[in-house]
């Protein structure tokens, strides 16, 4: 009686068996994806402390995401210089000072932000959240 794409839940963690039901597709090598996004650009002035994010993800390491091998916000300390800028939890960094952070893997990323100077601009993809609350109307996925 229940069709089967009750069994997609985004959580971040698919259920590889049912891949094939869900409406919603990842696509690991690019960064388009079905559900409503927006891209931002946020500046982070870098403290002593450091930036204030952890990063996961990146290619070759366990997806933070699905099957999206990407580079996210993985943690953001809260008053810190990434905190104040406007980064937040989840979000999908794309490029770094405009150096691509599609296809690298996690240690580059670290390294890459290492050495992303004192003034960093942040190209970031963030899922739209509050579209089911402001509609007050349920997306059906």
């Amino acid at each position: 009686e229940e069709n089967s794409s009750d069994n997609c839940v985004f959580d971040g963690k698919i259920n590889a068996s049912f891949e094939s039901d869900c409406p919603v597709e990842f696509h690991s090598q690019t960064t388009v994806q079905s559900y409503p996004y927006d891209i931002f650009n946020i500046y982070v002035q870098r403290e002593l402390s450091g930036l204030g994010i952890s990063i996961a993800g990146g290619k070759g390491s366990t997806p933070y995401k699905g099957e999206d091998e990407g580079i996210f916000v993985s943690k953001v300390t809260q008053g810190g210089p990434s905190d104040k800028g406007g980064l937040k939890v989840d979000d999908k960094i794309l490029k770094v000072n405009d150096i691509p952070m599609m296809d690298v893997d996690h240690s580059n990323a670290v390294q890459i932000l290492r050495n992303a100077g004192n003034t960093i601009k942040f190209t970031v993809l963030r899922q739209k959240v509050n579209i089911q609350s402001e509609n007050k109307e349920i997306q059906p996925h």
